[in-house]
């Protein structure tokens, strides 16, 4: 009985020792809530992620970021478009590129308020669907910028299709377990919802059974094809100035690079022709494109350092740390100071 006993007390003290550790040194769980307005369901509240660099982010019900003083600022609003990387989480609200180019813009001759519409997966169809809301919703919007790779201005087959209209209208998936999201998020337990999301994983496949598996033909990486995009690429722009309502808009490319291979750092772009196409389609329309593959090469060649990748992450790979937020920032900034001179 004493040892039973014992068992207990330790699995009790040992529960509640990771309990406590894991409010610190776990990700939240992602509680999102259903917005019918925007059409999608929207990172409730705050966030905090700690697996790959360290951060929380803090949203508002419209699932804009940066705005912890609300809209009320007088200053002319930047709206900064983008996926993962905007969302930012692994850097956090105060070294975030929205957050950035708030305070770099305070010592230039354009001051502006940076804040951010961002979340994980969206591609270039999201916002162009989510544009006129914001438009709306956003007073005094100066210019919207969007961040992409070359995979956000793809045919994809799902957002963005390349024989219809474009973009199609996207039906987002019902996060799992959604009722339960907002239990774990406040009794902080988000370490044991881990282990029963791995544990589940793990068991839907397992496999038991005799002999080889048949493998599963997978489509073609549209990404490294040679496809001429161009007819969709027009089509894609046209709709961009539409659903922008009269407002600047600003491209901005940020290509994987530089980074580690078999040992050495490379510099190349492995998706530089097709997004000078791209580019070139954009001059076409009036649509200026930042390309900012030259500043994060030439960042490393100065410092020896990654604009990606943090201390508990792979050097070269993953998100922008917060030199890269900087970067990113600073290119923005520099852009709408010639725009600004230009009109002066």
């Amino acid at each position: 009985m004493r040892a039973f006993f014992h068992w207990v007390l330790g699995f009790i003290l040992a529960t509640g020792f990771i309990w406590l550790i894991s409010m610190f040194c776990i990700t939240d769980i992602s509680n999102r809530q259903w917005n019918p307005d925007v059409g999608d369901y929207i990172v409730k509240g705050r966030r905090c992620i700690y697996d790959e660099g360290c951060g929380c982010v803090n949203f508002s019900p419209d699932g804009i970021i940066g705005t912890a003083d609300g809209l009320s600022s007088t200053l002319p609003h930047v709206i900064i478009w983008g996926d993962s990387y905007v969302e930012s989480f692994n850097v956090g609200d105060e070294w975030a590129v929205y957050h950035q180019l708030s305070v770099l813009s305070q010592k230039s001759t354009f001051p502006c308020k940076g804040i951010a519409v961002a979340q994980s997966g969206r591609d270039i169809s999201h916002h162009i669907l989510l544009m006129p809301y914001y438009n709306q919703k956003v007073p005094n919007i100066r210019l919207h910028v969007i961040v992409f790779t070359l995979n956000d201005i793809l045919p994809n087959g799902r957002t963005l299709v390349a024989d219809g209209d474009v973009p199609c209208q996207w039906h987002p998936n019902m996060p799992e377990l959604m009722w339960l999201r907002p239990w774990i998020q406040h009794y902080d337990l988000d370490w044991l919802w881990e282990v029963l999301n791995t544990s589940r994983t793990s068991f839907q496949n397992l496999r038991i059974s005799i002999g080889p598996v048949k493998s599963r033909s997978l489509p073609p990486n549209i990404a490294q094809s040679e496809t001429d995009h161009t007819a969709f690429w027009e089509k894609l722009l046209r709709q961009l100035r539409e659903s922008a309502g009269g407002k600047e808009v600003l491209l901005v490319y940020h290509a994987y690079c530089p980074q580690i291979k078999d040992g050495w750092v490379d510099f190349r772009d492995s998706d530089s022709k097709q997004v000078e196409s791209f580019k070139s389609l954009c001059r076409q329309q009036s649509i200026p494109v930042l390309a900012l593959t030259e500043q994060f090469c030439d960042y490393y060649r100065c410092t020896g350092r990654f604009p990606r990748g943090f201390c508990n992450s792979f050097p070269g790979k993953g998100h922008w740390n917060r030199a890269g937020h900087r970067l990113v920032a600073q290119a923005i900034l520099d852009y709408l100071q010639s725009f600004s001179d230009k009109h002066d």
